[in-house]
């Protein structure tokens, strides 16, 4: 009891196959996604660093909250958030040097030519 307009789309789409997808191409989905897990991950651990010391500044006692003590804990600070600045610089040097690593890899399995200095290069 099919109205007859949806029997004759039925046989017109059965009749029609899909083209043919190639599985040769790559897809970056997982390279996306690792490098937004690392960001996603480096952005909670800063928060959640600075809330911890938040937290911890708040609770001390008044009694520990003195000028000279307070002059300490600064240059403490600063001292560390030198130091994790230090190692956040190294860690992005690091991931840029293995990405243009891989970029030259990539060309050159693909014929292509690299060149010697991908910063200064005019030949893109």
């Amino acid at each position: 009891m099919d109205h007859p307009i949806l029997a004759k789309i039925k046989t017109t789409t059965s009749r029609i196959s899909m083209a043919p997808i190639e599985h040769g191409y790559e897809s970056n989905v997982f390279s996306i996604s690792i490098l937004s897990t690392y960001a996603i991950s480096v952005a909670t651990l800063l928060g959640l660093v600075t809330y911890s010391l938040y937290n911890a500044y708040q609770d001390l006692p008044i009694a520990l909250r003195t000028r000279h003590l307070s002059f300490e804990r600064r240059n403490d600070l600063l001292i560390m958030s030198a130091l994790a600045v230090i190692s956040a610089a190294t860690n992005a040097y690091g991931i840029v040097d293995a990405l243009v690593e891989s970029y030259n890899a990539w060309t050159l399995a693909a014929g292509g030519a690299m060149p010697e200095n991908v910063w200064l290069s005019s030949t893109w």
